[in-house]
């Protein structure tokens, strides 16, 4: 016989009172429900929460009633998810304090590190480091024991991309108090990322009082008369006469060889007395950055000399500013009285130099052998360019504008001096005017380049075994004796 199930007989009937009570019951369930809802909108927790009691209140209410097989997997199934719902916002919430709360944690270590007593530890360079930081993405200098990252400063620095290029790299202090005024080095601040602890050449002690003092008083003299030391308007027409003079005697120097040589000869040597002048002014000048205050003036005139000198503007003003100005007279440094010891160089100029028998005439013979300083020079720049060195100094890649000069100044030198003059007479005779012209130019150069450098009366500064002079820069410039 078929079992079957019926409902409780006192649960078939119901009193009107118990009808009531039910409808009473219902609405205030409905009340409670809607509540519910509401916190489980604004608490996931909250909402979990009141699940699990409604899941609680309802198998405390079927367990009175006889339960019928499907209502009791029904409500298992949902007390079981309303559980899980619940055991899984407690753990979300547990994972997100614990987030919060390390969050918290490292924010408040790295608080504490950044007001520590103690500042982190600061970067150190070598010379060797420092030297390989030398282009536009990488530039770094050195001033006064400080390096500094100046990349992200390179295209706005007032003097020109080339010039802040020409120091990136190396120690600059020299060449940054000489160009700039004491006080800009409250700029450099910014930039500071760590210290220099070796050095590659001398290093001078800071610049005392009188120094100061008198810098303070040379600005202050130009200031109150008005005057701009790079605008010189006599400058620019010395510049532009002894251009127009170099080129024109030696198109003369060319032409007039077949109307009579000795004017060739007579408008060669005129050649070369304006070539000497032209490279101590306008190209002297302009390796400084002292015409005018435009970084494109000082690229142009360079590109002139290259093509009218042949020699590589950027390869002297590294010898010249780089080197010379800032390590004036010292041995084995200096690139402008620069001599080896061995092999025993052509000429003495220094103590340090071993005393040989044949130094004894050199005041007869290097009065021949500087003619030939210019074509030493000429074939040396490319010397320098390919080692990136130019005897002391070390130069730094050059960018493809400097490269293009380089290039397209020597081929117009050859050109205009060798090429094209052979079209007119015979290449030898082409060499030997060139030749005389240059001997004149570069005797005279040399001459007096020496006279006020190579002297047993003026200093030569030496440096201790950790590369420092204890002397002031500015004092051993002005009063070398």
């Amino acid at each position: 016989m078929e079992a079957s199930w019926t409902r409780p007989a006192r649960l078939q009937t119901c009193t009107p009172e118990s009808s009531a009570s039910r409808k009473v019951a219902g609405t205030t369930s409905r009340l409670r429900t809607s509540r519910l809802a509401n916190h489980r909108h604004r608490s996931p927790f909250m909402a979990s929460s009141a699940s699990c009691s409604s899941a609680a209140r309802r198998a405390r209410t079927s367990s009175a009633l006889p339960p019928s097989p499907p209502a009791a997997a029904a409500a298992i199934v949902v007390y079981l998810r309303d559980t899980r719902h619940a055991y899984e916002t407690l753990r979300m919430r547990t994972f997100g304090r614990c987030c919060l709360l390390g969050c918290m944690q490292e924010a408040r270590s790295q608080m504490s590190a950044t007001h520590s007593p103690n500042p982190p530890a600061t970067t150190k360079f070598t010379w060797e480091d420092l030297s390989k930081l030398n282009r536009p993405h990488n530039a770094h200098v050195a001033v006064r024991g400080k390096v500094y990252d100046v990349s992200s400063f390179i295209e706005k620095h007032p003097g020109g991309v080339d010039q802040l290029l020409l120091g990136a790299g190396r120690d600059v202090t020299i060449l940054f108090e000489s160009y700039h005024n004491f006080n800009v080095s409250k700029v450099l601040e910014k930039y500071y990322v760590g210290e220099l602890i070796s050095n590659e050449l001398p290093v001078y002690r800071e610049p005392n009082e009188f120094s100061r003092t008198v810098r303070d008083r040379v600005h202050r003299y130009f200031k109150e008369h008005n005057i701009d030391p790079k605008m010189c308007y006599g400058m620019f027409l010395r510049c532009l006469v002894l251009l127009l003079m170099t080129n024109t005697l030696w198109a003369l120097t060319i032409c007039c060889y077949q109307m009579w040589v000795w004017l060739s000869v007579f408008c060669a040597c005129g050649w070369g007395v304006c070539s000497s002048l032209l490279i101590m002014s306008a190209s002297h000048d302009t390796s400084h950055f002292a015409v005018t205050h435009k970084p494109w003036v000082w690229k142009l005139l360079g590109a002139i000399n290259d093509c009218t000198t042949g020699m590589s503007m950027y390869v002297w003003t590294h010898q010249h500013v780089v080197g010379h100005h800032v390590h004036t007279n010292v041995d084995q440094v200096d690139p402008d009285v620069f001599t080896t010891h061995e092999p025993p160089d052509v000429r003495r100029i220094h103590k340090s130099q071993k005393l040989l028998s044949r130094y004894y005439y050199q005041h007869i013979y290097l009065v021949f052998l500087y003619c030939f300083v210019g074509m030493k020079k000429r074939i040396q720049d490319f010397i320098a360019v390919y080692q990136l060195k130019n005897l002391s100094i070390r130069m730094n890649p050059l960018t493809h504008s400097q490269m293009t000069i380089f290039i397209v100044g020597k081929f117009v030198y050859i050109t205009c001096h060798l090429l094209l003059p052979s079209l007119y007479m015979p290449l030898p005779l082409v060499v030997t005017f060139v030749l005389l012209g240059d001997f004149i130019a570069w005797y005279w150069l040399v001459i007096i380049t020496q006279l006020t450098h190579v002297s047993a009366d003026v200093i030569w500064p030496e440096p201790d075994k950790n590369n420092y002079i204890d002397m002031d820069w500015y004092i051993h410039t002005i009063n070398p004796l």
